[in-house]
């Protein structure tokens, strides 16, 4: 199911805006390869040069859908929050109603933000984002994944995080693809995150 991109105003009083809703695989991170539906809402308080989803960013726009007409979308196991910036919207409800029907729910930050009911998720993968990598004090996630571009170095990664941390390269750039790999030899205890889902052409 996709849901399309243009301005509406939210009427029901859990709606929210929602710019697609898909079944694939993540592609990223440690459920790399998993069979997921994607739920993309609306709005990021970031503009980051390659982002991938620029529809998402603006805050207006998204079709709005309630918690029930969200949930009744999802047919897989694992949900994948993402946006745009999925903190900016209250989805406490949202969370709660997949999760009682089983769904695990997996949540994609950039981390600058936070809000109560994320602590909830079955899983937070935060994305911090140059040029200040800003971790929000109070999230807790459960991983870390940075894209590696140019500006990035490994004294932006917490030193006391002990979750798993991935390594992406910038749109899977074979030079950026060559500086994570030289980063992994000195912190073998990350991981490398190749875009699988692009390098298969799945959305």
């Amino acid at each position: 199911m996709t849901a399309p991109g243009a301005s509406h105003a939210l009427t029901a009083p859990d709606a929210l805006p929602v710019v697609e809703i898909f079944d694939s695989i993540q592609g990223e991170g440690c459920h790399a390869g998993t069979p997921a539906t994607f739920i993309r809402l609306q709005g990021c308080n970031l503009r980051c040069p390659w982002c991938d989803t620029p529809h998402g960013i603006p805050r207006a726009g998204g079709r709005p859908m309630t918690v029930a007409g969200i949930a009744a979308a999802v047919r897989l196991p694992l949900v994948i929050l993402t946006g745009g910036e999925p903190l900016l919207h209250d989805c406490g409800a949202l969370v709660a109603a997949l999760q009682a029907r089983g769904v695990r729910v997996a949540v994609e930050t950039n981390a600058t933000a936070y809000r109560p009911w994320v602590d909830a998720a079955n899983w937070v993968c935060a994305s911090p984002k140059p040029p200040a990598y800003r971790i929000h004090p109070r999230l807790r996630p459960h991983e870390l994944k940075f894209v590696v571009d140019e500006r990035f170095s490994p004294e932006v990664v917490p030193p006391d995080f002990t979750g798993p941390v991935s390594l992406q390269p910038e749109s899977n750039r074979p030079e950026m693809v060559q500086k994570a790999l030289a980063l992994l030899g000195d912190h073998p205890r990350w991981r490398l995150s190749l875009q699988i889902h692009k390098l298969l052409g799945l959305p």
